[in-house]
């Protein structure tokens, strides 16, 4: 059973002493273990080690690391031990200059650690993301001078027995000291983990193929051709929209759309680099690409010969932009230090200002955020401000964790027409609340219905704010929504005593909502969306009312409740506040916690909540009068709001997830809404 994704327990403190290495900083965290910078004592050297930490399997205690259950402990000892394989495998590797390096493992503290090179560079996806936003995506000179030494490394790793697993720009450093692409944050026991534990998918949604998706059989090389091919259809459909960095459509739309009969719609690389790559190119990252195994380049040497133009030399230096190297200029210029340390679901990339780094790179990166370095005693803030930006820290989606400088503020409907028009909300949002209406009326249309609360008229700004870190490109471009009706909503996610009472009426099913133990009553019911659809419907039935899932606009609209931070009341989050990261290890009672400004409880956390729109991998036409988006895929549909297993981050208000329309589990639930008519 499902029941969602757990939060990440602390880091080891500062100090900390791991045989000859000591512990600095926390680098990252994902889904699979935390990376720290460390020195090695005797020889004075800046190492990356990485902790095995899954969280399906263990939790941190103390500064032990141990089975999350009882009967888990078979499943991480096995687990520890398929990473410590697998690192000593990477170990006796050799090394290749596009692979990241590693040198040691052990165990320590119930648990695998992994070291490696701290290495210096800039993403991949940071780079391609910079060059779009000021006009000169990539060429055909780049993409040959990326790709053909990531290929030659990743040939000399499957000759080994080796494979990446999770190939992405965010996973791809290119390295300081020589502009010199490497791979990073290989997936080590990753497959073996979440074979046992349903927390976390092994695999980056757009990058990885079917057979990865469905869980058929192990992976092979040819899980790392539908990345790399993936890696190149990023940089050639970068160059169509330098306002929207796009990621490929994931593998089960496409496979959804094939067995109807449709259209692929994923993009050909073919028609997006038309008159910008050689066309033999774009056809063989099309094949690349193909949904059958079969059809697919089958080797790394074959992929070199079918990209390689004869008439040139691919792997001639390559500059990042259109401007010279400067020995003059070096000096003045800022260099943006990315520190990688590789491995298992965490891209490491802590981003530091300092000098002196040759290429015009700085200049690129110009008006890139630029993160704090955090300590391994401030977790959350380390959780996100050193990963990378956008979908592509190679942490699940359901594992976002993010810090923000919003600062809420609340202006008049007319103030705000005035001042912001459409797309210009990514540094100046504001929430404007229509303050003349009448809004807090409480009030329930029969005796077993849910409590509704009039919300205010107005609009606000949708989707992650400003340099809100922790956002995702599907929460992307903002955009302002006008809330210009009457609205209701419940004031609590509808209860177990409220489904029962729907279920004595015999139009609900009793058996689809599992109190787990826990108590029926007034505790948020769990119920998939299909269920929900017919809870709404009785309702309708008992009032002659409309009643609804909230759409998402007008969800994010009473979460935020007049604010553009990243949770309701302010920036920061506190387990006074919600019901997340399993601080009570179950659903609570409705109202446990203070309601936001429209009067609503619990928008962050206890559970997910199903709004009615169609899932979509962004914010690009969608609706801004507040409707339903019911375009997309229609077979998922969106959650809001995170629940009380997820992690802070997960709780942000901008945060999107979809799931499935026939999906249960423990953790997700829903809140009603109608429109009131004038």
């Amino acid at each position: 059973m499902q029941t969602g994704v757990y939060d990440r327990r602390d880091a080891l403190p500062a100090g900390t002493v791991l045989r000859e290495y000591t512990l600095e900083s926390v680098l990252g965290r994902g889904g699979f273990g935390i990376v720290y910078r460390a020195q090695r004592n005797e020889a004075a050297q800046v190492v990356a080690i990485k902790e095995f930490l899954p969280i399906g399997l263990a939790v941190r205690d103390g500064e032990t690391v141990r089975p999350r259950r009882d009967t888990d402990s078979s499943d991480f000892e096995a687990a520890v031990s398929q990473f410590l394989d697998e690192a000593r495998a990477y170990i006796s590797f050799g090394g290749h200059a596009s692979v990241v390096a590693c040198h040691d493992s052990f165990r320590a503290h119930g648990t695998g650690y992994l070291v490696m090179n701290f290495e210096e560079g800039l993403s991949l996806e940071e780079v391609l993301a910079s060059r779009e936003a000021k006009g000169r995506p990539f060429g055909d000179e780049d993409l040959l001078a990326v790709t053909v030494p990531l290929l030659e490394g990743l040939a000399s790793m499957h000759r080994a027995g080796l494979l990446h697993r999770d190939l992405k720009p965010s996973n791809i450093l290119i390295r300081q000291r020589d502009q010199h692409p490497v791979m990073i944050d290989f997936g080590l026991a990753k497959h073996f983990v979440t074979q046992r534990s349903e927390s976390l998918d092994p695999y980056t949604e757009g990058y990885a193929p079917m057979e990865l998706v469905a869980d058929a059989g192990a992976p092979g090389p040819s899980t790392d051709l539908y990345g790399i091919g993936a890696v190149m259809w990023r940089m050639v459909a970068g160059g169509q929209r330098p306002w929207a960095p796009p990621d490929p459509i994931r593998v089960e739309r496409r496979s959804h759309a094939a067995l109807g009969g449709k259209r692929d719609p994923l993009p050909s690389a073919r028609k997006l680099g038309a008159g910008r790559f050689a066309p033999h190119r774009l056809a063989t990252i099309d094949r690349c690409l193909r949904l059958r195994e079969g059809e697919r380049v089958q080797s790394c040497d074959e992929l070199l010969d079918a990209l390689k133009d004869e008439s040139r030399d691919p792997t001639a230096e390559w500059v990042f932009a259109d401007t010279a190297r400067s020995a003059e200029s070096a000096s003045k210029r800022r260099t943006w230090r990315i520190a990688v340390a590789a491995i298992a679901t965490v891209a490491v990339l802590a981003v530091v200002v300092t000098g002196g780094w040759g290429p015009d790179v700085a200049d690129l990166l110009t008006g890139l955020k630029e993160p704090e370095a955090t300590s391994p005693q401030s977790p959350d803030a380390a959780s996100g401000a050193n990963s990378p930006a956008g979908g592509g820290s190679g942490v699940d989606r359901r594992e976002r964790i993010g810090a923000s400088e919003s600062v809420a503020s609340i202006e008049t409907s007319e103030q705000a027409r005035e001042s912001a028009e459409p797309g210009e909300a990514d540094r100046d949002a504001k929430a404007a609340i229509d303050l003349a209406s009448t809004p807090g009326r409480r009030f329930r249309d029969c005796d077993a219905c849910p409590e509704m609360i009039e919300v205010p008229i107005g609009s606000y700004v949708m989707g992650s704010i400003g340099e809100e870190v922790g956002g995702f490109p599907d929460e992307w471009p903002t955009h302002r929504v006008s809330i210009r009706y009457r609205l209701a909503v419940g004031v609590y996610e509808v209860t177990f005593g409220e489904w029962d009472a729907c279920v004595v009426a015999g139009a609900c099913d009793r058996n689809v909502a599992d109190d787990e133990g826990w108590g029926r009553g007034r505790r948020p019911v769990n119920v998939s969306w299909e269920n929900a659809q017919k809870f709404l419907q009785w309702l309708g039935t008992e009032t002659g009312q409309e009643y609804r899932l909230p759409s998402e606009a007008e969800w994010e609209y009473v979460a935020r409740a007049g604010t553009t931070s990243r949770y309701h009341f302010g920036d920061g989050i506190s387990k006074s506040q919600a019901n997340y990261g399993g601080n009570v290890d179950k659903a609570v009672v409705v109202g446990s916690y203070p309601a936001n400004g429209f009067g609503l409880h619990d928008v962050h956390g206890n559970v997910w909540e199903w709004v009615a729109d169609c899932w979509n991998d962004s914010y690009f036409d969608a609706p801004s009068d507040g409707s339903v988006w019911m375009t997309g895929d229609c077979g998922q549909r969106v959650v809001r709001g995170g629940s009380w297993v997820n992690d802070a981050g997960t709780l942000r208000s901008a945060l999107r997830y979809s799931l499935e329309t026939g999906h249960w589990s423990n953790g997700v639930g829903f809140r009603v809404a109608r429109t009131i008519d004038p």
